[in-house]
């Protein structure tokens, strides 16, 4: 694997990031709090409803693409031990965020 695929495959794990971040901002802005009887325009909740599902498609495919990508490149890395350590980390944060995120859904 070049350097430039390496950095390729890590800038997925931002990308989305970023775009979470970005499309619940964006959403925070165009979308009114349902406490004002506000009704928003009809297009603003399909363009933000249409953005929030691709972004959540593009996240199902990147992380677990991440995560195994990662998991992948265990037998390479010089420092095996503390490589392990680090994803499993990562891998525990990814599986409790995910768990806590459906939890809430489901509790609410």
């Amino acid at each position: 694997m070049t350097k430039i695929e390496r950095l390729q495959s890590r800038n997925h794990i931002y990308i989305v990031a970023i775009g979470w971040a970005l499309a619940l901002v964006l959403a925070a802005l165009f979308l009114p709090l349902p406490d004002l009887g506000v009704r928003p325009a009809f297009p603003i909740i399909k363009v933000v409803f249409a953005l929030l599902v691709v972004w959540m498609i593009y996240t199902l495919v990147a992380v677990p693409l991440y995560f195994y990508r990662a998991w992948s490149r265990l037998r390479t890395v010089p420092n095996k031990a503390a490589y392990a350590m680090w994803l499993s980390f990562e891998t525990l944060c990814a599986v409790l965020l995910a768990g806590g995120l459906v939890y809430s859904v489901l509790r609410s």
